[in-house]
């Protein structure tokens, strides 16, 4: 089995998908060569995503389904965007969107490109790594655009840098992770976007740096980092807020950062952008300022 060629996928699907006996006998005698697909999966690793998108296709959302919700999130957006722009007198510009594609099989990510849907976000290197290799998505989707939203470790740093099309890394929370990005992007002589992200909630279960510790980060990032491109800052707000008691306190702490590392830095405040807000806040995530969502429940279903 030539496990390293575009039918590796479907091979190993294969296995996977047979009887608990036959993925027992085979999987330790391919792990090596799965890890040779060069996305540094493991045997194990590999089956729990393939069993992911498995579950998926059984609540596989139509085309027409899609078509009709990135239309209606791409209404949602303008109409915030316009009342942002007459809330503060006009000049506003459009707000990216983001489709957090997390867990959802090749097949519906295409079905959303079809729809006109460019930038998807994927939160597991694993995960993007399997996605931007898949036959399907390489095949339809010449365009796509794919940043990663989630957490990155540095020893997961050439993995990711081996993923075709990605434009931009969205969760640099520490000089550690930044330079060692520098440093295997200098070897590959690329640039790369990205953003700092930071835990606007103080929360231990999330990641990101402190508010504290944003602005010199992103001042050794612009300073000693020249194939980190610093775009913007991004946050995910703490869960479950009530909007009727007024806008979220860590959205409002994290525009009010924005402002004053843009002023430390000696930027203007449109040189650096905002990503927060995600289906249950990127209405209200605009109004506050974001220039862009993060948005996978809307689009996708569950």
């Amino acid at each position: 089995i030539n496990i390293k060629s575009k039918s590796a996928l479907a091979t190993v699907s294969a296995i996977i998908d047979g009887t608990g006996s036959i993925g027992a006998a085979v999987g330790p005698a391919i792990a090596g060569y799965v890890e040779g697909f060069g996305w540094g999966l493991g045997f194990n690793e590999y089956k729990t995503l393939y069993k992911q998108r498995k579950a998926k296709q059984n609540n596989n959302v139509s085309m027409d389904q899609i078509q009709h919700n990135l239309d209606d999130i791409r209404r949602r957006v303008s109409e915030a965007v316009a009342r942002r722009a007459e809330a503060r007198g006009g000049g506003e510009k459009s707000v990216k969107l983001v489709a957090a594609s997390k867990t959802q099989p090749p097949e519906k990510i295409v079905e959303a490109y079809r729809c006109g849907q460019r930038v998807f976000g994927e939160n597991y290197i694993q995960e993007l790594c399997a996605k931007s290799a898949d036959p399907l998505i390489v095949a339809e989707c010449p365009h796509i655009e794919w940043r990663l939203i989630g957490h990155i470790q540095t020893n997961k740093i050439n993995q990711l840098l081996r993923v075709d099309r990605l434009t931009a890394v969205e969760t640099i929370d520490s000089p550690k992770l930044a330079q060692s990005l520098e440093k295997a992007l200098s070897v590959r002589n690329r640039t790369l976007e990205v953003m700092v992200q930071i835990n606007s909630g103080d929360e231990d279960v999330k990641t990101g740096c402190h508010f504290t510790e944003a602005e010199a980060l992103a001042r050794l990032i612009r300073a000693d980092c020249p194939h980190l491109k610093l775009t913007g800052l991004m946050t995910v707000g703490r869960f479950g807020h009530d909007w009727s008691a007024g806008p979220n306190p860590d959205f409002l702490a994290f525009v009010g950062n924005h402002r004053s590392i843009c002023e430390g830095l000696a930027i203007s405040e449109s040189s650096l952008e905002l990503s927060f807000g995600m289906t249950a806040d990127f209405e209200e995530a605009i109004g506050l300022g974001s220039d862009e969502v993060r948005v996978g429940t809307a689009l996708f279903g569950e």
